[in-house]
């Protein structure tokens, strides 16, 4: 890929997805979907067929491969494709209809990238995805994630893939808290001498956020501009700081009002070194990046 940015926009073919789950689950209303996000911006299509929300329902072969493959087959001639799966069986077929990156959210498809010759996303996650999110436990989030995915990826190079990208799975076995450390220490990952994977990051429309800018409510709040304003004030080797945050009960943001945090994250995330925004909004996340280029940011 250049060396820019790049947009990944979000298509999933699910009934149940967080965010868009159920607007795209028809063939037709997912291709068209996907033809938008190219015509947006997107540099890929990310394209799922099981949720991986926490709780979601298991999804048979059979079920996945019914959504996911018409779809990958008609907007892969158009735009570089990436399948979001953790079966292998999906994974090969997906490929044979034109896919050429296995986004691996279950952390076991470096050998069938390997094989068939496409790029590879590794994903870091705590625990199986029924129950990541009980109670997850880190001593130290940022290091232990980092050694993780670097290892990932370290382990897919040596089964021969060549073409390999990190991701640390913000809201993946992470609580909110552990979301905001890891989104405060991304100038680790992407700075690290060591580390010559390029990473990947999908925080758009996530819970946390919600919960961020639902402390605009409290005495102390950080408020939903001065969050935005945090994250965009990102000094170069600085590490995003944040007042102690209340992230009990529920966020008073839904996914559908979480737009302007997930672009001021997307534009943290640029400044921060990250190569892939993994993205629902992608027209609204292109012009962020056009923005900051023409303001030489």
């Amino acid at each position: 890929m250049e060396n820019k940015t790049t947009i990944m926009g979000v298509l999933n073919v699910t009934p149940d997805s967080f965010y868009d789950g159920g607007l795209y689950f028809d063939h037709e209303k997912a291709i068209e979907h996907g033809l938008a996000l190219i015509a947006d911006g997107a540099d890929i299509v990310d394209i799922g067929g099981e949720s991986t929300r926490p709780g979601a329902v298991p999804v048979p072969v059979e079920e996945e491969l019914r959504r996911v493959i018409p779809v990958v087959r008609e907007l892969a001639p158009k735009v570089r494709v990436s399948i979001d799966t953790f079966k292998e069986e999906v994974a090969r077929e997906a490929v044979k209809a034109g896919a050429a990156v296995l986004n691996d959210v279950g952390g076991n498809l470096a050998a069938v990238a390997a094989e068939l010759g496409t790029a590879l996303v590794v994903m870091h996650r705590q625990g199986e995805y029924s129950r990541m999110q009980d109670k997850p436990y880190y001593k130290d989030v940022a290091d232990e994630v980092y050694s993780s995915i670097v290892s990932m990826g370290e382990a897919a190079v040596a089964q021969g893939v060549t073409e390999v990208y990190i991701d640390p799975g913000i809201g993946f076995g992470k609580s909110a808290e552990h979301n905001v450390s890891l989104l405060g220490h991304l100038p680790i990952f992407t700075q690290n001498s060591n580390n010559n994977f390029p990473l990947l990051v999908g925080v758009s429309r996530k819970r946390f956020l919600g919960h961020m800018l639902a402390q605009e409510k409290r005495p102390d709040a950080v408020g939903k501009n001065d969050l935005i304003a945090r994250l965009y004030n990102l000094q170069e080797n600085a590490i995003l700081e944040l007042p102690k945050l209340d992230f009990t009960g529920d966020s008073d943001y839904p996914p559908m009002e979480r737009k302007e945090a997930s672009l001021a994250a997307a534009a943290f995330m640029v400044l921060a070194g990250v190569k892939i925004l993994r993205v629902h909004d992608v027209s609204e996340t292109k012009y962020i990046l056009d923005l900051m280029g023409e303001l030489q940011w």
